[in-house]
């Protein structure tokens, strides 16, 4: 059983996919809002994925009718389910880990936020699959 992990942002959405186990969540990548609902589509094809784990903000976060609503759509059009996982702190850590990479030369900030949200999405799937044992 394969799931994709989202974390949702109102500009990108960071993206990771588990192992056919559903035991490992990896980084996958970073996609636009405006395309995320149908790369989405063409992951579920590619991977094969059974389920969707999207990350939910603290209560009272100001993206949380945004969010209410994408995880309606994506629900209806995939017709697989979808898990809501706690968030909290997910930015923090995903910044920690990226300290122990090796810099890269001609590196940006738009290439930093993007390795920041698909590993914030890794450790919200990560989370997921931890409770599910």
């Amino acid at each position: 059983m394969r799931y994709l992990g989202i974390d949702f942002g109102t500009k990108r959405v960071g993206l990771a996919i588990s192992d056919e186990l559903g035991m490992l969540a990896t980084p996958l990548e970073v996609v636009e809002i405006a395309k995320i609902r149908k790369r989405i589509g063409e992951l579920i094809d590619e991977k094969e994925i059974s389920e969707i784990v999207v990350g939910k903000p603290k209560d009272g976060s100001n993206m949380d009718q945004e969010l209410k609503e994408f995880v309606a759509q994506i629900s209806l059009e995939t017709m697989l389910p979808v898990h809501m996982q706690n968030e909290e702190f997910t930015s923090v850590f995903a910044d920690q880990y990226r300290d122990y990479e090796k810099p890269r030369a001609r590196q940006t900030k738009k290439d930093t936020t993007k390795k920041k949200d698909e590993s914030a999405a890794a450790i919200i799937l990560q989370r997921f699959l931890d409770k599910q044992k």
